[in-house]
């Protein structure tokens, strides 16, 4: 390379590295507001069209990829380190999970979003002194809500006499809730609709290199919905329990065919094969529609369609 040229390719560096600067400096306040509406749940594709021309697509994923990774330290904790409620986190990962193809290749970003998916919720339907998803949300006497675990022991007593936030002593009685009972039922329902469609889409992805390596998320995320449809209440929603069975056998099958290392699946779904399999068995024979009455000659017989429907999920 001659002077002349290596001083050409070291100005237009130098021209470069300007321009950058510039833009950041020109983009830096889009970057906060595009930070700021995606925390406010305004929708990922929304806000890729407002900054249309200004900010570029891929920058927008990127940030709100990085929304996702400030994870919270803490349980308890409602807010990540940018002060961004987590439940909007799950909902702005499931917005980057349906435009990305390759994210499930991101296992930083699939243990974020299975996290916030398993354990974030608003806050209404929060126990206040645990932080934990309520199952039986009830009233105590002193006006505040928590859940009927956190109050009453196995016997239906008080765990404790005084109100934590008021200090004034507590009625033996607590109040259920059915309006916020169902409130909470409606969001699990939501909730597991977008862990099975994670799910879904991580066993699609596993034969990807290196999409093994989501496996334990993959089980997470079955085993978080499978106790929010108990909580809802088994056999209520019996297509959806169906769908979770389906994966879990799907999921087996692959491991084996993929000869995924058995170090990667969780120790609860390897200690015994048979009694696994016996078991996602009985939930699809559970899932299905119950037996058909008909009438044979001259009485009514059971005639049961379960079994030939049984037989094409083997």
């Amino acid at each position: 390379m001659t002077d002349d040229e290596s001083l050409d390719a070291r100005t237009s560096k130098e021209k470069r590295s300007v321009v950058e600067e510039v833009n950041m400096d020109t983009i830096a306040p889009d970057i906060t507001l595009i930070q700021e509406l995606l925390s406010a749940q305004v929708p990922l594709n929304r806000v890729i069209k407002l900054f249309q021309g200004r900010v570029e697509e891929r920058e927008v994923n990127t940030i709100a990829k990085r929304l996702v990774y400030a994870a919270p330290k803490e349980e308890s904790e409602s807010t990540n380190q940018d002060g961004i409620k987590t439940n909007n986190l799950s909902i702005l990962g499931m917005s980057i999970l349906e435009r990305s193809q390759s994210v499930t290749q991101d296992s930083e970003f699939i243990r974020n979003h299975t996290e916030n998916l398993s354990k974030d919720a608003p806050d209404e339907f929060l126990d206040p002194l645990f932080q934990t998803i309520m199952r039986d949300p009830v009233v105590l006497s002193s006006g505040h809500i928590v859940d009927k675990s956190t109050v009453l022991d196995n016997e239906g007593k008080l765990k404790f006499r005084t109100c934590p936030w008021t200090r004034e002593p507590l009625r033996e009685q607590v109040y259920p809730l059915l309006e916020k009972v169902n409130k909470l039922k409606e969001f699990k329902l939501q909730r597991v609709k977008a862990m099975v469609d994670t799910a879904s889409r991580l066993l699609d992805d596993m034969d990807k290199p290196d999409c093994y390596q989501n496996l334990n998320d993959f089980y997470m995320l079955q085993s978080s919905a499978a106790i929010f449809l108990e909580e809802i209440g088994t056999g209520t929603y019996k297509k959806t329990e169906l769908m979770l069975a389906e994966l879990n056998l799907a999921a087996w099958e692959k491991s084996a065919a993929n000869s995924i290392p058995t170090d990667l699946v969780p120790e609860y779904q390897i200690k015994s094969t048979a009694g696994f399999v016996a078991k996602l068995f009985v939930r699809i024979f559970q899932a299905l529609p119950p037996p058909v009455l008909v009438q044979d000659g001259g009485g009514i017989v059971e005639h049961n369609n379960n079994t030939t429907q049984l037989e094409q999920h083997t």
